[in-house]
């Protein structure tokens, strides 16, 4: 009995070591694996190849915006900036609700929602990744608390306390360099502190929600980490927003005034990096009625221009030096503190040391301005001081000061200010010295008509890029046999481009059921070849073959990485499937990466092309963004195809 238990366990043990030999030698899926774990090391357990993780949000589109007719979810404010993407949209109207299902990439945790007119104009709020729902609506919180002594109508009397001539009128008046026969008259207004005072009122800060997304809209134009933008946008070391500015949509740049809707006219700083606008800047406006203009020459209106009489708005080194609770405030920092009335002291040039009446509403229809007045010192001979202005017309000479502003490589009519409205609110930034910033103070203006200068966006939609190796069980993992890129275009329909083909297999592909591509035609054939022998686009002396499009369905609540997924290959030649990894810690047959993927040339592992590929195939928890950080000459060129 003993000697026979033994002959059966051994025959039990030859028949499953030879088993796992035949499973070994035999199983496409083992042999793929051990391929791929030759190429990518010992493969995370939890490896499940996602680039995305899916998600949902519930918004209501009660945005301060008129005829509201979609939301979308974006990676970015979409104001002008080329690099913000969409995500995902759905129809909806005013106060409606709208669940959205959509693919995050790994490499965003914080996301943004917008509501959109029928005009193209957005208004934007930003989100966290998981965040379940979300309104537009700005909470019940006390923005601005006006107190008794701030009426609304004409009913107050201030004394105009200071009158100091400019430093364009001083330099004027003894001749000094440009400013000789330059004509400048003007004068700067101020009451007394006390009264000042009066003026001014606090208001509730930013949240930090809100302070991210205004960051988040300024850094498009006003970015001031050299770092994040080309060296070809450099100046002085510095990047140079004024290019930026210059050359977008959003900005208005044509004299840069604005125009009074008869309301309430007020400043908030929401913004000061320059430690010269800290420490030496006092913010003046002026206002005309633009009827004084008419037919008047270029130069008659600059002159009337020169010899309007400018009121103090603020002093920015009360904010830039000390607060009221000691806080002073960094060069990046967004904050909200101070809300500055700015009356109307009435037309024509005030009397000093006279009770004069006021309102806080400008007419209705008159133009307003700002200069910033920088004033270390009071010696007209500084060269670091001196009056800037929003209308280039009026910065001939200081752009053209020798030693400090001509740093800056400024054109003598160049403005230093610019104005812009996003999610219904209008902000001028400014420069005050040479490095072309534009970020030196930001202030929220109210109590204009800021229609003007609010525009219609048009975000892109990028495509997810889906790759395949068509030979799993001897890939090379160069992830270019099949390439496919997909785009949303709204809640039923996606975009499918066949891009490239580095197989010279006879591959079909399934799941996509289109009218141009579909299971009927082999791939090489949709590129309108012959025969297999050919690589289409994926090596760079090769001929570059057009993107096969179609327009295919979706359900309403897939995602579009839930379409894709649907999407797979048949290899007829080898006789296997090739499909999306089924479970966690396979070998990655085909990958979907949720950018415009530069995927890599002909011959080239992925490891090689993203060097950090391989860190994230054996830990899950690292270097998920590798597909961000391409290794130059190693990937297909974006420019040499046409998505």
């Amino acid at each position: 009995m003993r000697h026979s238990s033994l002959l059966t366990a051994l025959v039990v043990f030859i028949l499953i070591g030879c088993t796992t030999r035949e499973k070994d030698l035999y199983d496409p899926e083992a042999v793929a694996q051990k391929n791929a774990e030759k190429i990518f090391g010992s493969i995370d357990y939890r490896q499940d190849w996602k680039t995305t993780s899916a998600n949902a949000i519930t918004i209501t589109a009660d945005a301060d915006l008129d005829d509201i007719v979609k939301v979308q979810i974006l990676t970015a404010p979409p104001f002008g900036n080329t690099n913000a993407v969409v995500l995902c949209e759905g129809s909806v109207r005013s106060n409606g609700r709208l669940t959205l299902n959509y693919d995050v990439p790994s490499h965003y945790s914080r996301l943004f929602a917008a509501c959109v007119n029928s005009k193209g104009i957005y208004h934007i709020k930003g989100f966290k990744v998981g965040q379940p729902t979300l309104s537009f609506a700005s909470p019940a919180r006390s923005r601005v608390t006006r107190g008794t002594g701030f009426p609304q109508k004409a009913a107050s009397e201030y004394l105009i306390e200071r009158r100091t001539e400019s430093f364009n009128k001083q330099r004027t008046d003894n001749a000094w360099g440009l400013w000789a026969g330059s004509n400048w008259n003007d004068c700067f207004y101020e009451l007394n502190d006390g009264k000042e005072q009066e003026l001014i009122e606090k208001v509730e800060n930013f949240t930090e929600d809100e302070k991210l997304d205004l960051q988040a809209i300024f850094d498009v134009y006003l970015q001031r980490d050299a770092s994040k933008v080309e060296k070809s946008e450099l100046i002085n070391g510095r990047p140079d927003n004024l290019y930026r500015i210059k050359n977008s949509t959003i900005f208005t740049m044509d004299n840069n005034y604005l125009t009074s809707n008869g309301e309430t006219f007020t400043v908030t700083p929401v913004g000061m990096a320059s430690p010269e606008t800290r420490e030496g800047c006092r913010l003046f406006y002026f206002y005309f009625d633009p009827a004084i203009m008419q037919g008047k020459s270029e130069a008659e209106q600059v002159q009337i221009l020169k010899n309007l009489p400018k009121y103090k708005a603020e002093q920015c080194w009360r904010l830039g030096k000390s607060v009221g609770d000691g806080k002073t405030y960094g060069n990046d920092e967004i904050f909200r503190e101070d809300v500055y009335y700015c009356p109307y002291y009435g037309d024509g040039e005030p009397t000093v040391k006279q009770t004069r009446g006021i309102s806080y509403a400008i007419p209705k229809g008159y133009k307003i301005g700002f200069t910033q007045r920088m004033m270390k010192d009071s010696k007209y001979t500084h060269t670091k001081m001196g009056e800037l202005y929003g209308d280039g017309r009026l910065n001939n000479e200081i752009n053209l000061l020798p030693e400090h502003f001509t740093s800056a490589k400024l054109q003598a009519d160049d403005p230093r200010q610019a104005i812009f409205s996003v999610n219904g609110k209008t902000y001028i930034t400014f420069e005050d010295g040479s490095d072309r910033q534009f970020s030196d103070l930001i202030i929220e203006v109210n109590g204009i008509d800021a229609s003007r200068v609010e525009e219609a966006q048009q975000p892109s939609a990028i495509p997810f890029t889906m790759c395949f190796e068509d030979r799993p069980t001897s890939a090379d993992y160069d992830m270019n046999d099949v390439v496919l890129q997909g785009w949303v275009i709204d809640e039923r329909h996606v975009k499918i481009a066949l891009v490239a083909c580095g197989a010279n297999d006879a591959l079909f592909l399934h799941g996509i059921d289109g009218t141009v591509i579909n299971e009927k035609s082999e791939i090489h054939a949709l590129f309108g070849l012959t025969d297999t022998n050919h690589f289409i686009n994926t090596t760079a002396d090769s001929n570059i073959y057009e993107p096969v499009i179609d327009i295919i369905s979706k359900e309403p609540a897939e995602t579009l990485v839930d379409r894709l997924s649907k999407i797979w290959v048949e290899n007829k030649t080898a006789g296997t499937q090739i499909t999306l990894p089924t479970k966690s810690g396979e070998a990655p047959k085909a990958i979907i990466v949720p950018i415009d993927f530069p995927y890599p040339m002909e011959k080239q592992s992925i490891i090689n092309a993203y060097r950090t590929f391989r860190n994230w195939a054996q830990n899950v928890d690292v270097d998920t963004d590798w597909y961000l950080s391409p290794t130059d000459g190693k990937t297909f060129p974006k420019n040499s195809k046409n998505d």
